[in-house]
């Protein structure tokens, strides 16, 4: 998985923020190399009984240890769930349409563009 994971951060750099750190979208909430939400730092904290904090968004060595531990997370899960081994397509759809974007046509269509 972690190998699969490393893969895909490269894609997610680029779809999200162009490779800014700075980058600010979806009106204020996404920020940072991943476009990561408040609800998604919560998430990892939560996971990983970590203390990320809001501004660590913007931080791309902090940004990425999120990403990989939420896609770790999520991308188990959907193993679990489907008995499918998740592919660069399925952590794309997770990692922008939560925990189960995998199932939401919005999110697969997002990880099609993100994994050309």
């Amino acid at each position: 998985m972690t190998a699969l994971i490393s893969a895909i951060l490269a894609y997610l750099v680029y779809v999200e923020s162009g490779g800014n750190p700075a980058a600010v979208g979806d009106r204020g909430r996404a920020v940072g190399l991943y476009q990561i939400h408040p609800i998604y730092v919560a998430d990892v904290n939560r996971i990983a009984g970590t203390f990320y904090t809001l501004s660590d968004r913007t931080d791309p060595a902090k940004s990425r240890e999120m990403v990989m531990i939420y896609l770790r997370h999520y991308g188990e899960r959907y193993e679990r769930i489907t008995g499918k081994k998740a592919t660069l397509e399925i952590l794309a759809a997770i990692h922008n349409g939560g925990p189960d974007g995998w199932k939401k046509p919005k999110s697969i269509a997002y990880a099609k563009r993100s994994v050309k």
